[in-house]
C-alpha cells in the first residue's frame, strides 16, 4: 500500500468528484485522468467497470417478510426485469 499509486480514467466531471469525495481517505495515492492518453508509463493492471457488471453475484433485498434473493428474468415481453 506504501508505494502504490492508482490513476483513474473518468471523463464524467460529476462522476470524478463523487468518486474523489468517496475515496478522499487514500487522496495521496490516486490520480484522475480524462483520458488513458494521460496515464503514465509503466505497469498496468486495468480493472474497467465492465469486469464487475460481468461477475455474477447473488443479491437480497429486505422485504416485509424478510430477505429474498433478487434476480434478473424476463417478462412477457422478452425484456429484463428484477424479479
Amino acid at each position: 500500500y506504501e508505494t502504490m499509486r492508482v490513476h483513474l480514467v473518468e471523463t464524467s466531471p460529476r462522476l470524478s468528484a463523487i468518486q474523489k469525495e468517496t475515496l478522499a481517505e487514500h487522496a495521496g495515492r490516486l490520480a484522475w485522468h480524462d483520458s488513458f492518453d494521460d496515464v503514465p508509463d509503466g505497469f498496468l493492471l486495468l480493472v474497467a467497470n465492465e469486469l464487475f457488471d460481468a461477475i455474477p453475484i447473488r443479491q437480497f433485498v429486505r422485504t416485509p417478510q424478510g430477505f429474498r434473493e433478487r434476480v434478473v428474468s424476463l417478462d412477457a415481453n422478452g425484456d429484463l426485469v428484477f424479479s
